[in-house]
Protein backbone atom coordinates (compact mmCIF):
# COMPACT_ATOMS: atom_id res chain seq x y z
CA UNK A 1 0.00 0.00 0.00
CA UNK A 2 3.03 2.36 0.95
CA UNK A 3 4.68 1.40 -2.79
CA UNK A 4 0.87 2.20 -4.37
CA UNK A 5 1.00 5.76 -2.17
CA UNK A 6 4.49 6.86 -2.84
CA UNK A 7 4.20 6.06 -6.88
CA UNK A 8 0.78 8.63 -6.71
CA UNK A 9 2.44 10.88 -4.89
CA UNK A 10 5.19 11.17 -7.38
CA UNK A 11 2.37 11.54 -10.24
CA UNK A 12 1.23 14.16 -8.88
CA UNK A 13 4.53 15.74 -7.72
CA UNK A 14 5.44 15.61 -11.31
CA UNK A 15 1.54 16.90 -12.58
CA UNK A 16 2.12 20.04 -10.43
CA UNK A 17 5.87 20.87 -11.78
CA UNK A 18 4.45 20.44 -15.09
CA UNK A 19 2.00 23.01 -14.74
CA UNK A 20 4.41 25.83 -13.33
CA UNK A 21 7.39 24.93 -15.79
CA UNK A 22 7.81 22.41 -18.39
CA UNK A 23 11.64 22.12 -18.03
CA UNK A 24 11.15 22.52 -13.89
CA UNK A 25 9.32 19.45 -14.36
CA UNK A 26 11.97 17.79 -16.81
CA UNK A 27 15.06 18.40 -14.07
CA UNK A 28 12.44 17.02 -11.46
CA UNK A 29 12.00 13.60 -13.23
CA UNK A 30 15.72 13.43 -13.93
CA UNK A 31 16.35 14.66 -10.02
CA UNK A 32 13.70 11.50 -9.51
CA UNK A 33 15.26 8.84 -11.11
CA UNK A 34 18.84 9.93 -9.65
CA UNK A 35 17.22 9.36 -6.00
CA UNK A 36 15.61 6.28 -7.26
CA UNK A 37 19.14 4.86 -8.62
CA UNK A 38 21.04 5.62 -5.33
CA UNK A 39 18.16 4.79 -2.72
CA UNK A 40 16.62 1.91 -4.17
CA UNK A 41 17.68 -1.64 -4.31
CA UNK A 42 15.14 -3.69 -5.25
CA UNK A 43 15.27 -4.03 -9.43
CA UNK A 44 11.16 -4.73 -9.61
CA UNK A 45 10.70 -1.41 -7.70
CA UNK A 46 13.25 0.61 -9.17
CA UNK A 47 11.94 -0.54 -12.76
CA UNK A 48 8.35 0.36 -11.41
CA UNK A 49 9.07 4.21 -10.26
CA UNK A 50 11.15 4.92 -13.26
CA UNK A 51 8.42 3.78 -15.32
CA UNK A 52 5.64 6.02 -13.54
CA UNK A 53 8.23 8.84 -13.41
CA UNK A 54 8.99 9.19 -17.29
CA UNK A 55 5.59 7.79 -17.72
CA UNK A 56 4.12 10.41 -16.12
CA UNK A 57 6.34 12.74 -18.05
CA UNK A 58 5.79 11.31 -21.45
CA UNK A 59 1.80 10.74 -21.01
CA UNK A 60 1.64 14.82 -19.62
CA UNK A 61 3.71 15.73 -22.78
CA UNK A 62 1.75 13.96 -25.20
CA UNK A 63 -1.52 15.96 -23.82
CA UNK A 64 0.01 18.66 -24.18
CA UNK A 65 1.08 18.20 -27.68
CA UNK A 66 -2.09 17.21 -28.12
CA UNK A 67 -3.50 20.25 -26.58
CA UNK A 68 -1.40 22.95 -28.62
CA UNK A 69 -2.31 21.33 -31.85
CA UNK A 70 -5.81 22.22 -31.80
CA UNK A 71 -4.70 25.43 -30.11
CA UNK A 72 -2.72 26.22 -33.26
CA UNK A 73 -5.63 25.16 -35.53
CA UNK A 74 -8.78 26.95 -33.67
CA UNK A 75 -5.98 30.29 -33.66
CA UNK A 76 -6.19 29.54 -37.88
CA UNK A 77 -9.37 29.04 -38.24
CA UNK A 78 -10.05 32.34 -36.32
CA UNK A 79 -7.76 34.09 -38.91
CA UNK A 80 -9.32 32.98 -42.00
CA UNK A 81 -12.97 33.46 -40.37
CA UNK A 82 -12.19 36.99 -39.46
CA UNK A 83 -10.18 37.49 -43.14
CA UNK A 84 -13.97 36.52 -45.11
CA UNK A 85 -16.93 39.39 -45.03
CA UNK A 86 -19.41 39.00 -42.63
CA UNK A 87 -22.56 39.10 -44.82
CA UNK A 88 -21.20 35.82 -46.01
CA UNK A 89 -20.73 34.05 -42.20
CA UNK A 90 -23.99 33.17 -40.40
CA UNK A 91 -24.56 31.86 -36.81
CA UNK A 92 -26.19 28.43 -35.97
CA UNK A 93 -27.60 28.39 -32.38
CA UNK A 94 -29.03 24.91 -30.91
CA UNK A 95 -31.90 23.25 -33.51
CA UNK A 96 -30.79 25.24 -35.87
CA UNK A 97 -27.92 22.94 -36.44
CA UNK A 98 -29.58 19.66 -37.98
CA UNK A 99 -31.82 21.68 -40.10
CA UNK A 100 -28.77 23.10 -41.21
CA UNK A 101 -26.95 19.82 -41.76
CA UNK A 102 -29.75 18.21 -43.31
CA UNK A 103 -30.35 21.30 -46.01
CA UNK A 104 -26.67 21.59 -46.46
CA UNK A 105 -26.58 17.62 -47.89
CA UNK A 106 -29.54 18.08 -49.83
CA UNK A 107 -27.74 20.55 -52.07
CA UNK A 108 -23.94 19.74 -51.46
CA UNK A 109 -23.05 18.77 -55.15
CA UNK A 110 -19.21 18.11 -54.80
CA UNK A 111 -18.07 17.14 -51.42
CA UNK A 112 -20.21 16.73 -47.59
CA UNK A 113 -17.47 16.64 -44.68
CA UNK A 114 -18.66 15.81 -41.55
CA UNK A 115 -16.02 15.25 -38.65
CA UNK A 116 -17.71 14.53 -34.67
CA UNK A 117 -16.48 13.46 -31.54
CA UNK A 118 -19.71 10.83 -31.42
CA UNK A 119 -21.70 8.88 -33.90
CA UNK A 120 -25.38 8.18 -33.01
CA UNK A 121 -28.79 6.32 -34.85
CA UNK A 122 -30.42 9.63 -33.05
CA UNK A 123 -28.75 11.30 -36.18
CA UNK A 124 -27.42 8.72 -38.10
CA UNK A 125 -31.26 7.29 -38.69
CA UNK A 126 -32.80 6.05 -41.88
CA UNK A 127 -34.08 9.22 -43.35
CA UNK A 128 -30.39 10.85 -42.06
CA UNK A 129 -28.60 7.77 -44.25
CA UNK A 130 -31.33 7.89 -46.97
CA UNK A 131 -29.82 11.81 -47.99
CA UNK A 132 -26.72 10.53 -47.85
CA UNK A 133 -27.63 7.68 -50.37
CA UNK A 134 -28.81 9.79 -52.38
CA UNK A 135 -26.01 12.75 -52.69
CA UNK A 136 -23.91 10.16 -53.52
CA UNK A 137 -26.09 8.53 -56.41
CA UNK A 138 -25.63 11.87 -57.67
CA UNK A 139 -21.98 11.72 -57.56
CA UNK A 140 -20.97 13.56 -54.30
CA UNK A 141 -17.88 12.36 -52.56
CA UNK A 142 -18.42 12.21 -48.51
CA UNK A 143 -15.90 11.64 -45.49
CA UNK A 144 -17.02 10.95 -42.55
CA UNK A 145 -14.55 10.81 -39.03
CA UNK A 146 -15.51 10.29 -35.58
CA UNK A 147 -14.18 8.66 -32.44
CA UNK A 148 -13.24 10.85 -29.22
CA UNK A 149 -10.92 8.87 -27.15
CA UNK A 150 -9.82 9.33 -23.35
CA UNK A 151 -7.34 9.69 -21.22
CA UNK A 152 -6.65 5.58 -22.19
CA UNK A 153 -6.87 6.34 -25.79
CA UNK A 154 -10.26 4.59 -25.84
CA UNK A 155 -13.60 5.22 -27.66
CA UNK A 156 -16.36 4.07 -26.06
CA UNK A 157 -19.15 2.94 -28.80
CA UNK A 158 -23.04 3.23 -27.21
CA UNK A 159 -25.24 0.87 -28.95
CA UNK A 160 -26.69 3.68 -30.60
CA UNK A 161 -23.46 4.35 -31.98
CA UNK A 162 -22.66 0.78 -33.20
CA UNK A 163 -26.05 1.11 -34.60
CA UNK A 164 -25.02 4.23 -36.57
CA UNK A 165 -22.37 2.68 -37.08
CA UNK A 166 -23.80 -0.20 -38.58
CA UNK A 167 -25.76 1.94 -41.46
CA UNK A 168 -22.41 4.19 -42.31
CA UNK A 169 -21.36 0.98 -43.43
CA UNK A 170 -24.27 -0.64 -45.11
CA UNK A 171 -24.50 2.32 -47.04
CA UNK A 172 -20.72 2.31 -48.00
CA UNK A 173 -20.75 -1.15 -49.37
CA UNK A 174 -23.13 0.11 -52.21
CA UNK A 175 -21.03 3.12 -52.31
CA UNK A 176 -17.14 2.03 -51.60
CA UNK A 177 -15.46 4.67 -54.24
CA UNK A 178 -17.26 7.67 -52.80
CA UNK A 179 -18.26 7.33 -48.97
CA UNK A 180 -15.37 7.12 -46.79
CA UNK A 181 -15.65 6.58 -42.74
CA UNK A 182 -12.68 6.24 -40.39
CA UNK A 183 -12.83 6.04 -36.73
CA UNK A 184 -10.07 8.21 -35.14
CA UNK A 185 -8.92 10.29 -31.66
CA UNK A 186 -11.10 13.41 -32.81
CA UNK A 187 -12.70 16.03 -30.89
CA UNK A 188 -13.11 18.30 -33.68
CA UNK A 189 -16.65 19.36 -34.72
CA UNK A 190 -16.61 20.06 -38.26
CA UNK A 191 -18.54 20.66 -41.43
CA UNK A 192 -17.89 21.10 -45.23
CA UNK A 193 -19.91 21.21 -48.31
CA UNK A 194 -18.81 22.16 -51.53
CA UNK A 195 -17.79 26.27 -50.31
CA UNK A 196 -19.14 26.19 -46.96
CA UNK A 197 -17.19 25.24 -43.91
CA UNK A 198 -18.91 25.27 -40.32
CA UNK A 199 -16.66 25.79 -36.81
CA UNK A 200 -18.35 25.35 -33.47
CA UNK A 201 -19.33 22.91 -30.65
CA UNK A 202 -21.98 20.92 -32.38
CA UNK A 203 -21.61 17.04 -32.54
CA UNK A 204 -22.91 17.00 -35.89
CA UNK A 205 -23.64 13.19 -36.11
CA UNK A 206 -24.40 12.47 -32.29
CA UNK A 207 -26.44 15.52 -31.42
CA UNK A 208 -30.35 15.46 -31.72
CA UNK A 209 -31.76 17.10 -28.85
CA UNK A 210 -29.20 19.71 -27.88
CA UNK A 211 -29.86 19.55 -23.73
CA UNK A 212 -26.63 21.94 -23.66
CA UNK A 213 -26.35 25.31 -25.46
CA UNK A 214 -24.35 25.04 -28.72
CA UNK A 215 -23.03 27.21 -31.03
CA UNK A 216 -21.38 27.28 -34.13
CA UNK A 217 -20.38 29.68 -37.49
CA UNK A 218 -21.17 28.96 -41.04
CA UNK A 219 -18.36 30.48 -43.06
CA UNK A 220 -19.29 30.63 -47.28
CA UNK A 221 -16.08 31.32 -48.33
CA UNK A 222 -14.33 28.71 -51.48
CA UNK A 223 -10.80 29.07 -50.25
CA UNK A 224 -11.46 28.51 -47.13
CA UNK A 225 -13.69 25.54 -47.56
CA UNK A 226 -11.21 23.93 -49.96
CA UNK A 227 -8.14 24.43 -46.87
CA UNK A 228 -10.68 22.53 -44.61
CA UNK A 229 -11.76 19.45 -47.04
CA UNK A 230 -7.76 19.20 -47.90
CA UNK A 231 -7.25 18.57 -44.28
CA UNK A 232 -10.05 17.03 -43.23
CA UNK A 233 -10.51 14.48 -46.26
CA UNK A 234 -6.40 13.86 -45.29
CA UNK A 235 -7.14 12.71 -41.88
CA UNK A 236 -9.70 10.51 -43.09
CA UNK A 237 -8.39 8.50 -45.69
CA UNK A 238 -5.25 8.14 -43.59
CA UNK A 239 -7.45 6.55 -40.82
CA UNK A 240 -9.85 4.60 -42.76
CA UNK A 241 -8.17 1.32 -42.68
CA UNK A 242 -6.14 1.43 -39.70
Amino acid sequence: MEVITWQLGIIVLVAVFWFISRRAAFWLCLGLTAWTLAMLFFLPLIVIQLAVIWGTWALLRYLSAQRDIIKNLAEEQQIAVRETSAEHRLVLVGTKHRLYLNERIRHATEVIIILSGWISDSVVDTTFVRLLDHRLRQGCEIYIGFGWRNSDGQHTMSRAARRALQRLEALKRRHQQRLHIAQFGTHEKLLVTDDEVVFGSNNWLSNARFHNLERSLAVADRELANQESIRAKRLIVQHENS
